[in-house]
């Protein structure tokens, strides 16, 4: 077919029996070649592009597409849809045509799945993450992970199933467990049972973890005395029996009233926080915070204690016998090396889960969906055990280990502010939850009483299906959150 014309023009032909398409004619002559019966093979990308779509391609013949990644893609693990579409390494094949045919091609986010974790903790610490640490009677301030194994959470708990055997877990003077996330900094704490990724706030997205602002404000001061054992609960219900403190209708002052949306003047709230910085939409696809956070994650408020209950009398929870060892004077009563911590809730130093009238419950295990313990806002605060696990103990600490370390080397992350653990303590004239030093004794936990104000640091828990930037973890290249699928912003984890 020979087209001659005087001025720039497209020319769209259809052929019998042929393929039809356009040409862009110039004013030379244009030979336009005529090929035998053929079809059109189109292919979409999700996350990427093809060199050339829509292609030619005569009957019975073969067509391929060379497909590139967008940024924050990979090609790796791509998958494709469609009538005889199949993948070859980066490209689409499409074989033996006698069709129009559309090839749906979907890429991977590039990154590490939360889930697997693991993998890069293996990486960062091959000889510690396979093994348990046996001894927490002294400080651990020397960079590594380790694994704690058992079975911590019960499936009826999370709503998941297949819970993880193991969890793994940072331990002291790491600097590689930085995350960015919200606007903010935080520490990763350790893996979860359900298979999301538990986070300590570590102060906002510019400081960089450099300055001792890592807590978001002071608790509030609003039971007169605390007088009762109930007050030991995140949430709480009556006076008079355990069961009672266990009926979870009341929020503590810390955890804050449920349709709280600021910090007041009087203190901050945890609920107060999270609906103002997390469940904000910030605007950008993808980003409304909530959606990344495990509703299946679960925060120990562990009310199991020792000896017959006593409302407004003495009386010690199993977090002072696994943590406090009586030769250091801090109230102990496991006796000399009885520090075992534990990520099981309601368990003695042996392990041993507490039964009788201060046995272990359900109701300590909060979580977003736990109707014994139901959070509004899938948020808390770091358990004592954990700060254990972490490095810590109830000796003067060193400030090297990560919870309470800054970047440029200052001696608290909270300076002069004690913090507050999630972790029931006593109930000795006063309620008191475990608490975390500053100062000359910085890092090191000790019962707090709650009629004192403290520093208050958010725990969050990344669904097990959040993808992190493949990252070395550090201030200045710390993980940060990639945007989210559609499918795991639906997800309870």
């Amino acid at each position: 077919v020979v087209i001659e014309t005087e001025s720039n023009v497209t020319v769209e032909f259809n052929v019998s029996g042929g393929y039809k398409g356009k040409e862009e004619v110039s004013t030379t002559l244009n030979y336009i070649a005529v090929t035998t019966k053929g079809y059109e093979v189109t292919v979409n990308v999700t996350g990427g592009h093809v060199d050339k779509s829509p292609k030619q391609v005569e009957e019975n013949g073969t067509v391929t597409f060379t497909v590139t990644a967008e940024d924050g893609y990979t090609t790796e693990g791509m998958t494709v849809e469609g009538d005889s579409c199949t993948i070859d390494g980066d490209t689409v094949k499409v074989e033996t045509v006698k069709q129009d045919i559309t090839c749906t091609v979907t890429l991977q986010q590039a990154g590490i799945k939360v889930a697997d974790f693991y993998n890069k903790m293996k990486e960062q610490y091959p000889k510690t993450i396979d093994t348990q640490r046996n001894s927490f009677s002294s400080t651990n301030t020397t960079p590594s992970a380790y694994m704690e194994t058992g079975n911590f959470i019960e499936s009826n708990i999370t709503g998941a199933s297949n819970l993880k055997k193991n969890v793994y877990y940072y331990s002291g003077a790491v600097t590689n467990n930085w995350v960015s996330f919200a606007g903010y900094y935080w520490r990763i704490i350790r893996t979860n049972e359900d298979g999301s990724l538990r986070l300590l706030y570590g102060g906002p997205e510019a400081d960089k973890g450099a300055n001792e602002n890592q807590y978001i404000g002071i608790t509030k001061q609003t039971y007169s005395t605390y007088t009762n054992t109930m007050y030991v609960g995140f949430k709480y219900g009556s006076s008079g029996t355990l069961s009672n403190n266990r009926q979870n209708t009341e929020n503590s002052p810390i955890l804050g009233l449920d349709s709280d949306t600021n910090d007041s003047g009087s203190g901050v709230t945890l609920n107060g926080w999270y609906n103002k910085n997390i469940k904000k939409d910030d605007g950008k696809t993808n980003y409304q915070w909530d959606k990344y956070i495990s509703k299946t994650a679960v925060y120990c408020n562990d009310r199991a204690h020792l000896g017959n209950y006593a409302a407004t009398s003495t009386m010690y929870y199993a977090g002072a016998q696994r943590l406090t060892d009586a030769a250091f004077g801090y109230g102990g009563i496991g006796g000399t090396n009885y520090i075992h911590p534990s990520y099981k809730c309601g368990v003695d130093y042996k392990g041993d889960v507490i039964s009788g009238s201060g046995s272990a419950s359900d109701a300590d295990k909060f979580s977003g969906v736990n109707s014994e313990a139901k959070l509004e806002n899938s948020i808390g605060l770091m358990t004592a055990d954990e700060i254990v696990y972490a490095g810590g103990s109830t000796i003067p600490n060193d400030s090297k280990v990560y919870y309470n370390v800054t970047t440029n080397g200052k001696k608290s992350a909270t300076g002069s502010e004690e913090w507050l653990t999630m972790t029931p303590y006593s109930f000795v004239s006063t309620a008191s939850w475990f608490r975390v030093f500053s100062n000359s004794y910085s890092g090191a936990i000790a019962s707090g009483n709650l009629s004192f104000v403290y520093a208050v640091r958010p725990v969050l828990s990344l669904k097990s299906c959040v993808l992190l930037s493949d990252s070395t973890g550090t201030n200045t290249d710390p993980f940060v959150v990639q945007p989210i699928s559609a499918e795991c912003a639906q997800a309870n984890n």
